[in-house]
């Protein structure tokens, strides 16, 4: 890999992005990418992964979102979903930075805005895909940029801020200690969310940093 290969994790956030409308009327939902490929409108259908506590709040709201038509509900586990939906926005981030050599290696959307991690081939690349999203109306903030130092920072940890705090919440509440010093709802309080939420956050996050560590090896 090209030693100027850069992984920078970003806030993007604009009214005519995908899930704006969905996401900012159901603050606590939390929208992941699933199976993304190069997003282009030749590509029929895109899946997303919702963690929800009120699915009646999302899909009403998802009904009345612009960005996406024919949404299907493919599965559906404890307390999330998985969705296909046909994308139908004017704007479309990711396949720029495509063209441009660059990768989504994660991503999810929630109250309006959009959290990732992506892979550029050089600074120019992320200099010039600012100035993509500037020219389109898209805020464009680096919350954090540091250099690929290997094929294993191409596929990161990929967790959310929500399955980071609730995975830092429950280590320093002793949650992974052994004998066990907190249970599920002693983590819930601390968040003001739900335990189920909290169980959620915990697997989900889990088992992404399992994926990034031991992916591959048997």
């Amino acid at each position: 890999m090209p030693d100027d290969s850069l992984i920078a994790e970003i806030r993007k956030a604009s009214p005519e992005q995908m899930f704006y409308t969905a996401s900012s009327a159901v603050p606590g939902a939390v929208i992941e990418t699933r199976y993304h490929a190069a997003t282009d409108r030749d590509i029929p259908y895109l899946f997303y992964a919702v963690q929800c506590e009120d699915f009646e709040a999302f899909d009403a709201a998802l009904a009345d979102d612009p960005s996406v038509t024919d949404p299907v509900v493919v599965a559906e586990g404890d307390g999330d979903r998985l969705y296909r939906v046909v994308p139908t926005p004017d704007l479309l981030v990711v396949p720029e930075l495509t063209r441009r050599g660059g990768a989504m290696l994660s991503a999810y959307c929630q109250d309006g805005a959009w959290h990732g991690r992506y892979q550029f081939p050089d600074r120019d690349t992320l200099v010039a895909m600012r100035e993509f999203c500037k020219e389109n109306g898209v805020t464009f903030d680096v919350k954090q940029l540091y250099r690929a130092d290997g094929p294993s920072d191409w596929g990161g940890a990929g967790l959310t801020d929500p399955q980071r705090e609730a995975l830092l919440a429950a280590y320093e509440a002793g949650y992974f200690d052994d004998p066990r010093t907190a249970n599920l709802e002693d983590i819930a309080g601390t968040l003001d969310i739900s335990s189920t939420a909290v169980g959620r956050r915990l697997r989900r996050g889990t088992a992404s940093l399992v994926e990034a560590v031991l992916g591959g090896q048997r």
